[in-house]
Parts: C-alpha cells; structure tokens; sequence
C-alpha cells in the first residue's frame, strides 16, 4: 500500500534528505510525497512534526476506536463500514441517508474522518445520522 505523506506547513515543494545515498531524497510535490514501504512512512512521520501520513493516522484511530480496554463487554465495536475520506461531503450524506447504521459504525465512521480529512461539514452529516 502507497502511503501519501503530507506536509503539515505552507511549504509545497520540498526535497527531504533521508539518508547519506544520493537516492535517499524524498520529493513533496503539491505538499504531498508517496512512499511504498510503510516502515519507512512510519519513521518519517514519526520524526518530522511537519509530516504526516493519514493512512497511518486512519490507521491509529480506528485502531482506537476498536480498542476494548475501556469498554464493557456488551459495547459493541465497528469498523466502519466505509473511509469517508474517499467520499464528498455529498455522497457522504448519501450513504449515511441510505444507510442504516448502528451507532458503533457511525462512532467508527467519525473517527475515522476525524483522522483524516477532519472536515466539519462531514462531521455535522454523521452528527445528523445520529439523530
């Protein structure tokens, strides 16, 4: 899987050295970098405060969200059955309209929107579905 590191500045275009190699560079293109191994992603985002990766931030959020340790047994936890992140706000609303969702699934949905895009737009149609 392709991980999609962002820059969190105002900087677009940027060549990061990650190492003594002449190939070791990382170019931002628009912002972003794409990197194929997910260690790598995982060292970079972890160094750089100026980086991030939103699959593994996806990634940490459902992980939380489906994590038991301070639940109760009966809670029921979902994953969520669709990335809102991959939707528009408008098909969001779509699918949340169509859908009959429990409220774990809507939980995971919000959570993960939160770790992605985080758009308040998207996160006020999940609010609505909640209703």
């Amino acid at each position: 899987m392709t991980h999609e590191l962002q820059l969190t500045t105002d900087q677009e275009d940027v060549t990061l050295a990650l190492g003594q190699h002449p190939d070791g560079v990382l170019e931002f293109e628009g912002g972003t970098a794409a990197v194929d191994d997910e260690s790598v992603a995982r060292v970079i985002d972890d160094t750089y405060p100026n980086i991030e990766d939103k699959a593994l931030d996806l990634e940490a959020a459902l992980a939380d969200a489906t994590s038991g340790d301070d639940q109760e047994d009966d809670d029921v936890v979902a994953e969520p059955p669709f990335d809102p992140t991959e939707k528009t706000v408008g098909e969001l609303e779509e699918l949340l309209d169509e859908g009959d969702y429990s409220a774990a699934e809507l939980d995971a949905i919000a959570a993960a929107e939160e770790a992605g895009e985080d758009r308040s737009t998207a996160q006020d149609a999940i609010d609505a579905a909640r209703e």
